[in-house]
């Protein structure tokens, strides 16, 4: 699984989220508790999956996200110029064998 991640402790996700297509898989809002952690937010964002292949695909996973980043290129942009930002990450999930977790 690959993971857009955007956050902001200013970011107005919701003005952002009008214009986007992505489906969102998860919102976050500064000073709301998390789910399922119960923690408090400390900045506002969101997830979308990229790529839906398993922990143990990842040249499928990077392929996608390629894809995704071209076919996405005028929204990515977008967001990382949007007011309130401050961190756009794409996370890989990984499986690793033979290591402590």
């Amino acid at each position: 699984m690959s993971v857009l991640r955007a956050s902001g402790p200013d970011f107005d996700v919701d003005a952002f989220l009008k214009g986007c297509p992505w489906p969102v898989s998860a919102i976050f809002r500064r000073g709301v508790a998390r789910v399922p952690s119960g923690r408090v937010a400390k900045e506002s964002g969101f997830n979308f999956s990229v790529s839906d292949a398993g922990f143990d695909e990842f040249n499928r996973q990077k392929d996608e996200a390629i894809e995704f980043l071209k076919q996405n290129e005028a929204e990515i942009r977008r967001l990382v110029g949007f007011a309130g930002v401050t961190g756009v990450v794409l996370d890989f999930g990984i499986a690793w064998r033979d290591v402590a977790a």
